[in-house]
């Protein structure tokens, strides 16, 4: 191994896993997607921060009026923060999400715009969501993901 590989090993191993926020709306089988999400963050190493659940009449909501989201949001934002750590949203599929890709690519995009990503348990990134947009920022386990209009 190059000097130069060994130093950029050292650097990978020294960062922080992502933190990971759980998130899951409607109310059928809530518990059983949670833990499913909880499950890959941990086979990932990435601790979890929380999970959030969005159910009753907010589910139908825009993303930015749905209290558990909201939380989630204010969470990550605020007691979560951590500069050097990068952070990202886990939900079993995007529907789970939400249902209108619109309101996916909102909910994605206050994610990125956090610092950070969003990621199905099948492995889709937020890149993946919608692939018109090109990466702006690597996470530092450099996987693509996010989007820029740049």
């Amino acid at each position: 191994m190059s000097a130069m590989a060994c130093r950029l090993s050292l650097v990978r191993e020294a960062t922080s896993p992502a933190l990971a926020f759980v998130y899951d709306r409607g109310p059928a089988s809530a518990a059983a997607r949670l833990s499913v999400c909880v499950a890959y963050a941990e086979r990932q190493r990435w601790p979890v921060a929380g999970a959030w659940t969005e159910s009753g009449e907010h589910v139908a909501r825009p993303v930015a009026e749905q209290p558990a989201y909201r939380k989630l949001l204010a969470s990550l934002l605020g007691e979560h923060r951590d500069g050097d750590r990068d952070v990202v949203l886990v939900v079993t599929d995007w529907d789970r999400l939400h249902p209108d890709p619109a309101q996916q690519f909102v909910a994605c995009r206050q994610i990125h715009d956090a610092g950070g990503w969003t990621e199905t348990t099948a492995g889709d990134t937020s890149l993946r969501l919608v692939e018109r947009h090109r990466p702006r920022r690597t996470p530092r386990d450099g996987r693509a993901h996010a989007y820029s209009n740049a």
